[in-house]
């Protein structure tokens, strides 16, 4: 009974408001880190471009047969970055981004030769990596 309410009422962000022409942006619904990845699907038999889909988040061509071999086989291409010549053919997926690693680190520039009068003279300890 409680998997019934959260379908219904606990619904999962499917980031719809992310624009799809920067590769990392932050989703506004849900707040979450969204990578844009364009696939391309081709034919196993003769490697032609299909049209695809999204279900389920697995990319799927529209149709169930190729047009120019009549085969039911295919894979997904992940390509970097969409050409001008994938536009038809390329499917946005939006996967949340979970690996980013924010580091903070303060660093100092200091224009003067003489450094260790500097660090002296702030009582600042030095750092050496």
């Amino acid at each position: 009974m409680s998997k019934i309410w959260e379908k219904l009422f606990y619904r999962k962000c499917n980031h719809e408001n992310v624009a799809t022409t920067a590769n990392l942006s932050y989703c506004p619904d849900c707040g979450k880190l969204i990578k844009i990845n364009w696939y391309v699907i081709r034919c196993k038999c003769c490697n032609k471009k299909r049209i695809g889909l999204i279900r389920n988040d697995i990319v799927y061509p529209i149709a169930r047969y190729c047009t120019n071999c009549g085969s039911n086989e295919f894979f997904t291409e992940k390509i970097d970055k969409l050409t001008y010549f994938d536009i038809n053919y390329a499917v946005a997926k939006k996967e949340v981004e979970e690996d980013l690693q924010v580091i903070n680190k303060t660093q100092i520039w200091v224009d003067d030769k003489d450094i260790e009068e500097i660090i002296l003279r702030l009582k600042l300890l030095p750092q050496f990596f």
